[in-house]
């Protein structure tokens, strides 16, 4: 029995413990989405990309907002010409109030060229772009997968796998929705190609070997400049870029890239670039007053602020619902407390960057790296939006996580391809959460393209969405109903305004405007001294005025306020035409006929100028002066009936009955009622 008793070795040789850097893999880690196919690369990405059109279609429909578009393409006049002289304002000036961005502007004016006043290839264009970036994400994901086979070699292994759920969810996420279907946010798209590009470069760069791209070689010095003329070109898209260097450090060490001196001096020209166009951003923002004085808010909240966007980013990131395209800022009256929610956040964001840290206590280095690098990628890209430096009117705002969100989704799919490696029970759990999130953004994304398709539908999804303490979006919506000349609608917005007491004269004026169609004088007028107190300078107020002491009869004052509106803006032609046509029924028609003269200097070819001035002159008792206005009408516009018969008046004052019928028959031809008694008395002369 001893015999057979196994022998066991009394002596065990020792090992060194091997640390685990990801997740410890089972024997049946299989993950069965090969990448080793082309095809089904290729299969991924046009899938992703044919999704994407479908989810913004609907977005070749929109309409221009009143909100930035303005500024930004139609009542741009640098972008109306590609001259020389408009190309250097648009290249080497600020030519919008708060930025410098001149490759966005460049590609605006481009559009402009090809399709002026008409939205769809502007939307078309920011489509493409972004479709452009979806295989950018691809591919930079892709490579960092393979650079980081070190320490993660399931990473290089199921690398389409993490590229795929990556460019997806870029794709499709709603958060995105306002960088492509806002016109104005041409510069979030064209910044982030830029910005992609020029992070693949620099992964390229770090491989410190020569490369070939497009049959031609680069050397890793071609490399290092490829990179930084990217990065130059994404800050001329937009100043957002300015975060690049920092990324650049990020990548370092998410690929293990030893730290020496290198490692900073090889971007010491990124960063002061860097610092130089933040400078510019600055000061460009500070000088249109949409940076706040420090004063305005305090450092406490100013604090709690930042805690705060940090955070809602990421939410939104999984609960993508209820998003409000201009989110204002909490009440900030005095003797009002900040929401629970805002002093929340500081605990929350700790317990955030503890995540990457327990898994450095873990030893889960490749973990550590991923979700470290991703926090860190998000948090560079957002730190100079976090609301520390208060500039715009809104607290968070969806289009500015269009490139940061790239971190913590790598990070995110990166881990759930560790766990599912690691624990194969849950692995269809994880794929089908995934699946169902990227449906789920897929179809918010679609709908929320709808929200984007006219100040109406953006600005009413927006009131809907805040409180009454943030005005601005009852006067833009009902600026623009008044300027699609839909008077009664705007007036629930207007008078909204006037009762919570906003201080604008345009309001009130407008307001007087709807009192006037109804022929309320009273109110309207009452709404036009409104609108005086707080705008006293606006000639706009003094001519609407005018018109409505006009429709009162009150002819006196009307052009009182005409003339006080001239005075106030010699160059605008609405109040030098209304007084023009005033002093005509004033009968003042020596008066009448110099404005008119000065109109026709200024447009020379509007002809209805012509026909008024003709009006004047005739009635003025100079009738042979008349017909040539009249005559000089008719050749540009020959069926003209009203010019007919105003000169055949002016041939009959001037005993030249021929003519005079002549001109009233063509008046008759072209649909003109002229008195029949007048044609009989003309006809009688011409046949003696």
């Amino acid at each position: 029995m001893s015999a057979n008793k196994p022998k066991y070795n009394k002596q065990v040789s020792a090992k060194k413990p091997k640390v685990v850097t990801t997740l410890p893999v089972k024997k049946s880690e299989s993950f069965n989405f090969s990448s080793s196919s082309k095809e089904l690369k290729y299969g991924i990405v046009a899938g992703i990309l044919i999704l994407t059109f479908w989810c913004y279609h609907y977005s070749l429909h929109n309409q221009f907002l009143n909100w930035d578009d303005g500024l930004y393409v139609f009542g741009n006049k640098y972008l109306k010409n590609l001259t020389w002289e408009n190309l250097k304002m648009i290249l080497f000036h600020s030519i919008t109030p708060s930025n410098y961005h001149p490759l966005t502007m460049l590609s605006l004016a481009i559009n402009w060229h090809f399709s002026h006043n008409s939205p769809p290839l502007y939307y078309l264009t920011n489509i493409f772009i972004h479709m452009a970036n979806i295989i950018l994400v691809f591919l930079l994901v892709t490579k960092l997968c393979e650079r980081i086979v070190s320490y993660s070699p399931q990473a290089a292994k199921h690398k389409l796998f993490i590229a795929s759920f990556c460019a997806l969810w870029f794709a499709v996420h709603p958060m995105h929705v306002e960088s492509i279907s806002w016109v104005s946010e041409r510069k979030d798209v064209l910044y982030a190609f830029f910005y992609l590009l020029g992070l693949i470069a620099y992964l390229r760069y770090t491989e410190n070997k020569t490369s070939t791209i497009l049959g031609i070689k680069v050397s890793t010095n071609g490399w290092y400049g490829i990179t930084f003329l990217l990065f130059l070109l994404s800050c001329l898209s937009k100043p957002m870029a300015v975060s690049f260097p920092l990324i650049m450090f990020t990548i370092d060490f998410l690929l293990g890239r030893k730290w020496e001196r290198k490692i900073i001096t090889e971007k010491m020209l990124f960063l002061a670039c860097s610092i130089f166009f933040g400078l510019v951003a600055y000061r460009i923002q500070k000088e249109s007053g949409a940076v706040a004085d420090f004063h305005t808010i305090n450092l406490p909240d100013r604090i709690l602020f930042t805690f705060y966007g940090f955070n809602m980013y990421l939410v939104r990131l999984f609960y993508p619902v209820h998003l409000n395209a201009f989110a204002p800022y909490p009440n900030l009256q005095p003797g009002v407390t900040l929401p629970m929610l805002f002093y929340i956040m500081p605990i929350a964001t700790l317990l955030l960057w503890a995540v990457p840290f327990y898994f450095k206590w873990k030893k889960m280095d490749a973990l550590f790296r991923v979700t470290l690098f991703g926090l860190s990628f998000y948090f560079l890209n957002v730190v100079f939006v976090l609301q520390f430096i208060s500039c715009g009117d809104a607290i968070i705002a969806d289009r500015y996580t269009y490139t940061a969100y790239f971190g913590p989704v790598f990070a995110i799919i990166y881990l759930a391809n560790e766990c599912m490696i690691a624990i194969p029970a849950i692995k269809n759990w994880l794929i089908g959460l995934l699946a169902a999130l990227s449906v789920m953004f897929a179809v918010l994304c679609e709908a929320r393209t709808k929200v984007w398709h006219n100040p109406e539908t953006f600005w009413s999804d927006v009131i809907v969405k805040s409180d009454m303490h943030s005005q601005l979006p009852y006067l833009n919506l009902g600026n623009y109903f008044v300027d699609s000349g839909k008077y009664e609608k705007s007036y629930p917005e207007y008078s909204l305004l006037a009762r919570l007491g906003m201080k604008d004269g345009g309001v009130y004026r407008n307001l007087a405007m709807i009192y006037g169609l109804h022929h309320q004088y009273d109110s309207s007028l009452y709404c036009f001294s409104k609108a005086i107190e707080y705008d006293s300078t606006n000639a706009s107020i003094y001519t609407n005025r005018a018109i409505t002491y006009a429709n009162m009869g009150k002819f006196d004052l009307a052009l009182k306020d005409f003339n006080k509106a001239y005075l106030l803006d010699t160059t605008k032609n609405l109040a030098l035409e209304q007084r023009a046509g005033m002093l005509t029924q004033l009968e003042q028609f020596k008066d009448a006929v110099n404005d008119y003269n000065k109109l026709i200097m200024r447009e020379p070819k509007e002809l209805s100028f012509y026909l008024q001035r003709g009006n004047a002159l005739l009635d003025g008792g100079n009738p042979e002066a008349a017909t040539h206005d009249y005559l000089y009408l008719l050749e540009l516009q020959p069926d003209n009936g009203t010019a007919m018969y105003n000169l055949s008046i002016a041939y009959d004052k001037l005993r030249d009955e021929k003519n005079a019928l002549n001109y009233a028959v063509k008046a008759t031809q072209n649909k003109v009622q002229v008195p029949a008694d007048y044609l009989i008395r003309l006809q009688k002369l011409v046949s003696h």
